[in-house]
């Protein structure tokens, strides 16, 4: 009887592996980019839009990366004016800050929090500069039904297969990176994603809610 229970404990931890495993989209494991929301948000003196994600960062090693999961914060109607503004954020107990500074490439004020876990689709931040203080509420701007980057990539498995298999080894092993963004045009969402091989990125746009495949760039 004790060695047909130890059977059986180990058939249940090997179906339950199994069907785990199948219920992974590989692709999600090669994401070096992602921004899976977007807030928007105003005041008497401030605009403000924001989204979340991670990038990937490398490591001392050269060889391993980590997730580095940030809120970044973009003002809509400020120019750098010499003035400093600052971005103070109270989340799960704990305090964040955080100076905004011009972007070389949009020319925006840009500033970004790392954080961990955020999921909130509605939050207050403080937004100040030399001589005002304010504070604004930003909330998702996702429409409903917008489906995440998961069925994203699930959608893009599904359909685009052939494409993939030009980024497959002999293992079977999904061998490129993929950049998966959120974005929003004339209030419809949108997922951009990126297919990174090396110089080579072939950019993909994906309806956001449908996950019907929109467009396919190369991108040199």
């Amino acid at each position: 009887m004790r060695k047909f229970f130890a059977l059986f404990l180990t058939f249940i931890s090997l179906f339950a592996c199994f069907y785990g495993c199948q219920k992974v989209n590989p692709l999600k494991n090669c994401l070096s980019e992602l921004r899976s929301d977007l807030f928007y948000g105003e005041s008497e003196n401030f605009a403000v839009k924001a989204g979340y994600g991670f990038k990937e960062k490398l490591l001392a090693d050269q060889t391993s990366y980590e997730k580095v999961y940030e809120l970044t914060f973009k003002l809509a109607n400020e120019t750098s004016d010499g003035a400093i503004y600052c971005v103070n954020l109270d989340f799960n107990g704990n305090t964040y800050k955080a100076d905004f500074k011009l972007n070389p490439v949009t020319h925006a004020l840009t500033a970004s929090i790392e954080i961990e876990n955020f999921n909130s689709k509605e939050f207050a931040v403080t937004l100040t500069n030399a001589s005002i203080q304010e504070s604004v509420t930003l909330r998702s701007t996702l429409p409903d039904g917008t489906i995440d980057h998961i069925k994203a990539l699930e959608f893009l498995q599904k359909h685009q297969q052939p494409l993939l298999n030009n980024y497959t080894n002999e293992q079977g092993e999904f061998t490129a990176k993929i950049q998966a963004r959120v974005l929003i045009k004339n209030d419809k969402p949108y997922w951009y994603i990126g297919i990174v091989n090396g110089d080579n990125l072939k950019a993909l746009l994906i309806d956001g809610i449908t996950g019907e495949v929109l467009a396919i760039r190369e991108v040199f």
